[in-house]
């Protein structure tokens, strides 16, 4: 069920951002993904020592770091950064 924000934005349910939430992590543990950018890297091992260049594997350490260090909102912004 999608509802609508104060912006007019759809918005996913509760129970639907969990299920896309734990399918990408499937994504992420099982097919993995590439980083081809040396300090994306040394970023990600910084988070999680394990993590390689290419190959599929855990990122939950990442990805939850990821999360809790993200704000809770945004203020969308034109291109002269009016916030209206």
């Amino acid at each position: 069920m999608l509802r609508t924000s104060n912006l007019g934005f759809r918005v996913f349910s509760d129970a639907e951002r969990q299920e896309l939430h734990s399918a990408a992590l499937e994504v992420l543990e099982h097919v993995g993904v590439e980083i081809h950018s040396e300090r994306a890297l040394e970023v990600a091992r910084r988070a999680a020592p394990t993590s390689r260049a290419t190959a599929p594997g855990s990122r939950r350490p990442l990805v939850d770091k990821c999360i809790r260090s993200a704000p809770s909102r945004v203020v969308l912004c034109d291109r002269n950064g009016s916030a209206s």
